[in-house]
């Protein structure tokens, strides 16, 4: 039986909430321990680089780069390293944010300890976990996508995707073998079911709501 510690690294500016964390951890006694802590991302490079860590816990607020783009950072350096961030609040658009940048799990800072070892443990193996502030989000997250997808019919949503394409009224007229004046016609009908006012607006609207992805 394999009784080696899962290894975790904490990425915080607060020194104190680092300090208490790990002494919380040592505390419970678990199978799991925080042996790395640090603000700096390189820091973080570096260290994994050279030593074995199982996950990381990572703070969705930095001082030298958000959290975001140490998630995309640590993704290209190890793509199967696991990483749950941490949010002192939460939104959808934050949560979206991370999820479609391959964050492991998201978990408010307000969670207690056990929760918190919880999800390290789910990450560390291969496992998704969201706190249970968050499911909510992550649901409301989906029915907002279904919503959409609801609301447009199929050839509305065949005009937002060669809109995202850079594609003029005329050409989209041609892909689809119908009038200028019929797009024209889809496009006003799209921007008022959405409540927008322009195609830059619009092609932001089908990548938030995943209509389409980048």
């Amino acid at each position: 039986m394999n009784t080696e510690p899962i290894k975790v690294a904490l990425v915080d500016d607060h020194s104190l909430f680092c300090l208490a964390m790990k002494a919380l951890f040592d505390k419970n006694d678990s199978e799991i321990r925080i042996v790395f802590y640090t603000d700096d991302i390189e820091e973080l490079l570096a260290y994994i680089t050279d030593n074995e860590i199982n996950v990381i816990l990572l703070d969705i607020i930095m001082p030298k780069v958000s959290g975001i783009e140490a998630l995309r950072r640590i993704k290209a350096h190890d793509a199967e390293m696991p990483v749950v961030m941490l949010s002192a609040s939460s939104s959808q658009d934050i949560i979206q944010e991370a999820i479609q940048n391959g964050a492991d799990g998201f978990l408010s800072k307000q969670a207690d300890v056990h929760e918190i070892i919880s999800a390290a443990t789910s990450a560390a193996e291969g496992v998704h976990y969201y706190g249970k502030d968050i499911a909510q989000l992550i649901y409301d997250i989906k029915v907002s996508k279904s919503d959409v997808h609801i609301q447009l019919s199929k050839r509305e949503q065949e005009v937002v995707e060669l809109c995202s394409e850079g594609l003029t009224c005329h050409e989209i007229a041609e892909r689809l073998f119908i009038s200028p004046r019929t797009i024209e016609t889809h496009k006003n009908a799209i921007f008022k079911k959405l409540g927008i006012h322009n195609s830059v607006e619009l092609v932001r609207y089908a990548i938030n709501h995943g209509i389409i992805s980048l």
